[in-house]
């Protein structure tokens, strides 16, 4: 971690989550010291940037690497993963033993994921090259697909101002 509003150039502090490399870490919207991160070993991390305490959250629930980690935007305890294997993840840490809410199993491997912060919408960008929007209340099928893309989308983005537009790249 990197605070560059100081005149140094190395981190604040450094740490070593796993044996491979890290995909993805978010940033909680609530408790700005709080972050998440996952990759390629497939287990996902907690790290209190105040404290330097880092909590193993879940392991080997995907069976892919890891590519996207986001933390829901109205809900500070809740959060989502993706991963080649198809999976998206959603966990809540209040729970007791940081349990698994909701399983959805995609047909094609996963890159990307990202929640709309004004109503109850996600969405995930496939190596099939299209993207799916679904509700959280009902997310057995989504309710929009759109295509467009010639290859897999790998980066989603709802935008923070308007909660119709979604921007996305491949």
């Amino acid at each position: 971690m990197f605070d560059f509003s100081k005149a140094v150039d190395a981190p604040i502090f450094s740490l070593k989550l796993g044996m491979k490399e890290v995909n993805s870490i978010a940033c909680s919207h609530f408790i700005p010291q709080l972050f998440v991160a996952g990759g390629v070993d497939r287990r996902l991390w907690i790290i209190d940037s105040a404290t330097q305490k880092v909590d193993l959250a879940a392991a080997g629930d995907h069976n892919a690497p890891i590519s996207k980690v986001v933390w829901h935007p109205r809900n500070k305890s809740q959060l989502a993963t993706c991963a080649n294997d198809g999976r998206v993840l959603f966990y809540d840490l209040s729970a007791r033993g940081k349990k698994v809410v909701l399983d959805l199993q995609a047909q094609t491997p996963v890159l990307t994921i990202d929640f709309n912060k004004y109503n109850d919408l996600f969405a995930v960008g496939s190596v099939d090259s299209t993207i799916r929007i679904y509700d959280l209340r009902n997310p057995a099928k989504p309710i929009f697909v759109l295509s467009g893309h010639k290859y897999g989308v790998s980066k989603l983005k709802f935008s923070p101002m308007d909660p119709n537009l979604l921007l996305s790249g491949s």
